[in-house]
């Protein structure tokens, strides 16, 4: 497998914006390649085993709303890149 491959993402989206609407969440970020910091277009993310999904825009943006706390894994895939999974913990405010 090429290293341009192994690169992916270095994924942005730590949370640019975590958001509580009355006990829900809005998940914001940007999915770029790691090396050269651009956006990645059409990549698919997978929140969770209910597979909530979105798709990254034009700049490599992407939202999920309303998402309740939780433990979750966020997949994200796209066409030739190697498809990353990672854990997220949404908390509840106090």
């Amino acid at each position: 497998m090429t290293l341009f491959r192994k690169l992916f993402v270095s994924i942005l989206f730590f949370f640019v914006a975590l958001t509580a609407y009355a006990q829900s969440y809005s998940i914001r970020g940007r999915v770029c390649e790691e090396r050269k910091n651009t956006p990645i277009t059409g990549a698919v993310l997978r929140l969770g085993e209910d597979y909530l999904w979105t798709m990254t825009d034009a700049q490599g943006g992407f939202v999920f709303e309303n998402v309740q706390a939780g433990q979750y894994e966020i997949e994200i895939s796209c066409l030739g890149y190697v498809t990353i999974k990672k854990p997220l913990t949404l908390q509840q405010d106090v």
